[in-house]
């Protein structure tokens, strides 16, 4: 007889059980790769538009910044 597999949502994951042992709970392969820090992939792809942005716009933001520097920052 095959095994009868549930799900359940908790903290926008999901987890997978089976009726024959509903304690013990198996995270979704989505949740999982949900759960890998996304820093290391995003932080050089941010760092680089940010840098492009700056150096397209390079007279408005010494501008800005000669007006309110911490506006500027921010």
């Amino acid at each position: 007889m095959a095994t009868r597999v549930r799900t359940m949502s908790r903290g926008g994951s999901r987890f997978y059980y089976s009726l024959d042992n509903p304690d013990t709970k198996f995270p979704g392969v989505t949740s999982i790769v949900g759960m890998l820090p996304k820093q290391q992939f995003l932080a050089p792809w941010s760092a680089r538009l940010t840098a492009e942005l700056a150096v397209d716009s390079i007279d408005y933001i010494g501008d800005m910044a000669a007006r309110d520097r911490q506006g500027a920052i921010d």
